[in-house]
């Protein structure tokens, strides 16, 4: 469904945000939607208007962290740090975030 709703935004040429990206990645926090979440914080990196910053990598660690991906969530952050930004507070609980629905989970 997330790539349908990304493609309609593209074949009507509408302007894509940091806010449209985020929106995208957040809505698709389901289980099972990891490849969803993963393509569009890659379209968004692709994306020359859009500057991904902190605030996108805890909004991807969150998403990861609503369907319970552990492994998906400490990924990023690990991206994150490689991109130059460092981890705070948000960052450490989206993380605990993601520890505790895995727990929940099994």
């Amino acid at each position: 469904v997330i790539r349908q709703l990304y493609q309609e935004v593209e074949d009507l040429e509408l302007e894509k945000d940091q806010v449209t990206y985020m929106a995208l990645m957040l809505g698709r926090a389901k289980p099972g939607a990891s490849e969803d979440i993963r393509y569009m914080m890659q379209q968004m990196m692709e994306d020359k208007r859009v500057v991904v910053d902190k605030g996108h990598y805890d909004a991807l660690i969150l998403a990861y962290a609503a369907q319970g991906d552990m492994q998906g969530a400490v990924q990023a952050r690990y991206e994150m740090m490689d991109e130059g930004h460092t981890p705070d507070s948000k960052t450490y609980a989206a993380l605990f975030k993601a520890c505790t629905q895995r727990a929940q989970n099994v």
